[in-house]
């Protein structure tokens, strides 16, 4: 699934790669500061997570282990094990350091402060 950025959007969902891997839903959400992202990720444990920015690029990335089974006869099965990326344009101006990651109850919630608008005193000149 590929999504387009609207205009004006500053924050937007990367393609999505559809290679054999687990899907990580995804909302975004924005507030006057900052952005958020929640991404749902049941039966993923924290040291199996890594969220990274690099440049206009923040990827979550991470894998989620196989379930015990033992004694079990599965009947339908969508929480397997397998591993998942999601990637995120994000607006310039986003520094490591204002970005956050709380993982609580299967979701992962990232938000992304907004830079403070900068604020120069421009010097008047006399002709």
């Amino acid at each position: 699934m590929q999504t387009q950025q609207p205009e004006g959007t500053a924050l937007c969902e990367q393609p999505e790669r559809t290679a054999e891997r687990l899907a990580a839903l995804a909302d975004i959400y924005e507030t006057p500061e900052a952005w958020h992202i929640a991404v749902a990720l049941p039966g993923v444990r924290q040291e199996d997570l890594a969220v990274e920015l690099e440049g206009d690029a923040l990827r979550i990335t991470g894998r989620r282990q196989a379930f015990d089974r033992e004694g079990f006869r599965p009947v339908r099965g969508r929480l397997g094990p397998g591993v998942f990326e999601r990637a995120f344009r994000v607006p310039e101006g986003i520094a490591a350091e204002h970005v956050e990651a709380d993982l609580r109850h299967g979701l992962l919630r990232v938000t992304l402060r907004k830079p403070a608008p900068e604020r120069r005193t421009i010097p008047v000149r006399t002709a």
